[in-house]
């Protein structure tokens, strides 16, 4: 079974814009140090899980941090323009055993990291999924 991580890293590797600019610096939480920027980092932020009178329905929502670094202002504000982009458009989609049924833009900052002197926007994105698209379509385990 596939987790919504696993969905969000797939999403932003393929995705041509944002793969251009980080290749495949993509990081669970937090940017290492020794990696070139820019990069992004994600982070899951909170979930909560719908369920109805006859029990849980697979359906979630996920909030989830992108932490964008760039060594340039105008490089982060590609990097996180990109990464509003790709999730401002997504739509249904199958993604592993995975539904993604659409996200939206919750807020954006500007932020800078003086101890790694590195220019910081941050992205939050509720994005709307299943928890396992096999189940979701009444198949059991």
């Amino acid at each position: 079974m596939s987790t919504i991580e696993e969905a969000i890293t797939e999403l932003m590797l393929a995705d041509d814009p944002i793969f251009e600019m980080i290749k495949e610096r993509l990081y669970p939480q937090v940017i290492p140090e020794e990696k070139a920027r820019p990069a992004c980092a994600y982070t899951l932020t909170e979930t909560q899980h719908t369920s109805s009178r006859s029990g849980g329905s697979r359906l979630a929502r996920s909030v989830v941090a992108f932490t964008c670094e760039a060594e340039s202002y105008s490089s982060v504000k590609a990097l996180a323009a990109a990464v509003r982009d790709l999730w401002a458009d997504v739509g249904l989609r199958n993604v592993f055993d995975m539904q993604i049924f659409g996200a939206m833009i919750l807020n954006s900052a500007d932020d800078y990291n003086e101890t790694r002197q590195a220019h910081v926007q941050r992205v939050d994105v509720a994005i709307w999924h299943s928890e396992n698209l096999i189940l979701t379509q009444g198949a059991t385990t």
